[in-house]
């Protein structure tokens, strides 16, 4: 096999013809990699002048003048092939080592172990140990089936919603009595999700970085958003859940009102000749009054239209990705993360999506953890629990042990 640089058109070609692409190896990702001062390579593996394997690559710069390459979900060629995968990977280093290579990590988007929606393993379900087999046949170093997160990183386990033959009212009174809830409250409470512009992209920042002021984590600066909002065109969505406040207010009042004719006519009816069972409808009515009155004075001083929570998704190749999310933490009861999913969703089915992606979860399904309301939420959906195989190094070049040495040091003289 012939593994060398193709470009970028012969990469297209192949994602085109192959169907087996995904965010992290499109066309447009790298493009917005590019756009931000990223050194992109993109590789392909020629076998009897036929193109069988790719991969699009990062480079980053290392010690001794050489590069680490990564790989983010990828390579893409069929792993269970062994003879391919051991001919494409003594190309690539062969290749990698020519451009300076120290090693390439890479995480196959490849499913490890077939599992439900509560994490358990599905019995005689998909299993591809040898998928990992073959890869560390060839040399490839595994870094461990982890759970929790990993911020060098992908997820190594997500949650997804297979939207294959579904209907979207079957489907959404299948979700979780939590969930149905949710999506009604917000609905019921005015929310409304629209596409954001680019012009608007500093919107959807400011609400990232209160939930990251929040949650403890990192996101992605306003330039990461624009150049992936020029690059991805039709492939990347960016949404924002937002409430007209004079609208919802002028609702609240009416409701009001309506309560407290329903009171006096309740009262009038007591008076003429009372029982039980209208007495309980008064006590229903005066609680629902109090509710709304309560409702009321939270939002008193709100004026205006203004955002609850943004969400940024990929729509490419059979599935529909949930990349990132926040919400403010005052707005939270008015559900707006569970209306952006299920306008998704939706979008999803109208277009012939195969796949709804929630992405990253821990992977520990302990009530107590700290990550499980993220699971939480993902699960009242009711689709299930991915586990991917995880993230492989590859080394290329022998000069590797040093600089691992030289990271040791480095860990050792901060401590």
């Amino acid at each position: 096999m012939e593994v060398k640089i193709i470009t970028k058109q012969q990469y297209n070609e192949y994602l085109e013809n192959n169907h087996s692409g995904n965010f992290w190896q499109s066309e447009f990702y790298f493009d917005a990699k590019l756009q931000q001062g990223q050194e992109v390579l993109f590789i392909g593996g020629y076998k009897n002048n036929k193109l069988c394997a790719v991969g699009g690559l990062l480079a980053y710069p290392s010690a001794f003048g050489k590069k680490i390459y990564r790989c983010p979900r990828g390579f893409l060629l069929d792993y269970n092939d062994e003879i391919l995968v051991q001919e494409f990977f003594n190309g690539v280093k062969k290749l990698l080592k020519k451009h300076n290579g120290l090693y390439v990590r890479l995480d196959p988007y490849i499913e490890y172990q077939e599992r439900d929606m509560d994490g358990n393993l599905v019995e005689d379900g998909i299993n591809n140990q040898s998928v990992v087999d073959n890869l560390l046949n060839v040399g490839c170093k595994h870094r461990g089936f982890y759970t929790g997160y990993d911020v060098t990183g992908e997820p190594r386990w997500m949650f997804i919603l297979n939207l294959k033959d579904k209907e979207k009212e079957k489907l959404r009174s299948s979700f979780s009595q939590q969930t149905k809830r949710s999506i009604q409250k917000a609905e019921k409470s005015g929310v409304k999700v629209r596409e954001l512009s680019k012009e608007e992209l500093s919107l959807f920042v400011q609400v990232m970085e209160h939930t990251e002021e929040r949650k403890g984590f990192g996101s992605p600066t306003l330039e990461y958003y624009e150049k992936m909002f020029d690059a991805g065109k039709e492939y990347v969505k960016f949404l924002v859940a937002e409430l007209d406040f004079q609208e919802y207010k002028g609702k609240l009042e009416k409701e009001k009102k309506q309560y407290e004719k329903d009171l006096q006519d309740i009262e009038k009816k007591i008076e003429e000749q009372p029982n039980d069972k209208k007495l309980q409808k008064k006590k229903r009515i005066e609680e629902a009054l109090a509710l709304t009155v309560k409702k009321l004075k939270e939002v008193e001083n709100e004026e205006g239209i203004k955002p609850l929570a943004v969400a940024m998704f990929s729509v490419y190749g059979n599935e529909v990705l949930y990349l990132f999310g926040g919400a403010y933490d005052e707005y939270m009861k008015f559900c707006p993360q569970y209306l952006i999913q299920w306008t998704m969703i939706t979008y999803a089915i109208d277009n012939h999506f195969d796949i709804y992606n929630f992405y990253g979860i821990s992977g520990n399904f302990d009530v107590d953890n700290k990550d499980y309301g993220v699971y939480r939420f993902k699960r009242g959906f009711q689709g299930r629990v991915v586990e991917l195989i995880g993230d492989f190094e590859y080394v290329v070049n022998p000069i590797f042990v040093l600089y691992q040495t030289m990271k040791k040091l480095k860990t050792m003289i901060k401590k």
